[in-house]
């Protein structure tokens, strides 16, 4: 067994086989596109295109038909989830999502599906990516900003650090 396959089995979480993937450098698994010899995880081109499809149709049409916005917006969060900060450019669009009635999308919300469609292709998580050891925070504000570096660990910080090394899911 694998050390992944006896931390599961320790934790009580189990594997379907039927559903599992195994030796394969390519797999659509649940929506998410696995490349394993470019490392990389996202949507497959098989949604990638239907999605911005659907976006331009929204803005052709201009006027929001709130089911059909909710749909796209539901697809461009399952496409963006592989990289959650491209999120932050969908705001003003949400507003349209509960309301029962049509009506003509703001210049603001047009411009940010503009700018949502044109992220889509960097939708992914590269899986060979390496792992800063910096820990950074930032606030900011109308009338300022600030942010904050890491500068190594407390005491308390290594002793959770080992035991992260020891066994990863027993520290969870």
């Amino acid at each position: 067994f694998s050390s992944e396959e006896l931390a599961n089995a320790r934790h009580g979480v189990s594997i379907s086989e039927s559903k599992a993937v195994a030796g394969a450098y390519e797999t659509e698994r649940m929506g998410a596109w696995v490349d394993g010899q470019q490392g990389r995880v996202g949507v497959s081109s098989e949604r990638f295109f239907p999605i911005a499809g659907f976006g331009l149709h929204i803005l052709r049409e201009l006027i929001a038909d709130c089911q059909g916005l909710a749909m796209f917006l539901g697809r461009m969060v399952h496409a963006f989830e592989f990289r959650r900060p491209l999120l932050s450019c969908l705001n003003e669009v949400w507003r349209y999502q509960y309301w029962q009635r049509n009506s003509v999308l703001t210049s603001d919300a047009v411009t940010e599906i503009l700018i949502s469609l044109t992220l889509l292709p960097l939708g992914f998580t590269d899986l060979t990516a390496t792992i800063d050891g910096r820990v950074t925070c930032s606030d900011a504000s109308m009338g300022g900003g600030g942010m904050c570096v890491s500068q190594g660990f407390t005491a308390a910080g290594i002793t959770v650090l080992e035991q992260c090394m020891k066994s990863p899911l027993d520290v969870i």
